[in-house]
């Protein structure tokens, strides 16, 4: 099999780590009220999970065992629209901030990841010829379909919270609205660069090289929310 697999894994595996850092460290750490980052950490921890099952299905893929492989890149699929449903509620809520109405839209949102994962397993995933660096595993058209349809409205969304959280900053120069924008900053790049990714579009050795950004880009989350905790640590301290 193409030892290239082998590289690509090892940098799925460190995407893996850098969001499982970012997603535990604002687990514990975030305020206990604060609904928004509880949801945000959860988003960024199964984010976290799905890169471990495509870790798995690289280096399975390279050890030969295809069925292995197949089962792991079908768990890291139904992790992607599971990933979804508190990214629904984060930005939903930031936007419009109205919890109920927020809780609303991740139901909603679950019923068409439900969908997608239940034709993600009656139609399987397909597959073609793998590459030196990556697997062929591809969703069935069906659930892809369902993947475009729900994670399209969450890219607009996060684009109109990232361009409305700069203005803000802009006018007001609150640091507040500051750290919301590269909280939703990374989402847009994180979009992005998984759609470009899962189209197959990058190939060869630029394939790792790109998907060392998704590293960079969840590391940024994790920088945020630390520069985050030191303003409210510091705000604190000077009130006491």
């Amino acid at each position: 099999m193409h030892t290239g697999m082998v590289f690509t894994s090892f940098v799925s595996f460190l995407v893996f780590l850098s969001a499982s850092l970012a997603g535990f460290s604002i687990f514990k750490k975030r305020p206990k009220e604060d609904k928004a980052l509880f949801s945000y950490s959860i988003f960024l921890m199964l984010t976290a999970c799905v890169w471990f099952f495509v870790g798995l299905c690289l280096f399975s893929f390279w050890l030969g065992k295809e069925n292995l492989a197949k089962l792991f890149f079908t768990m890291d699929q139904i992790l992607v629209f599971c990933s979804g449903v508190p990214l629904s509620y984060y930005l939903s809520l930031k936007i419009w901030g109205k919890d109920g109405f927020s809780k609303i839209v991740s139901i909603l949102y679950s019923l068409g990841a439900f969908g997608g994962i239940v034709l993600l397993l009656i139609f399987g995933v397909t597959t073609g010829e793998s590459t030196y660096f990556a697997s062929k595993f591809q969703p069935n058209t069906w659930s892809f379909l369902i993947f475009v349809l729900l994670i399209a409205p969450l890219g607009i969304l996060a684009l109109i919270d990232t361009i409305g959280k700069f203005i803000r900053w802009a006018r007001s120069k609150k640091t507040a609205y500051l750290y919301d924008f590269f909280y939703t900053l990374v989402i847009v790049i994180y979009l992005c660069l998984g759609f470009f990714d899962e189209q197959g579009l990058i190939v060869d050795w630029p394939l790792v090289f790109f998907r060392l950004i998704f590293t960079a880009v969840f590391f940024l989350a994790y920088l945020t929310f630390s520069f985050q905790s030191l303003s409210r640590e510091e705000f604190v301290s000077f009130n006491e």
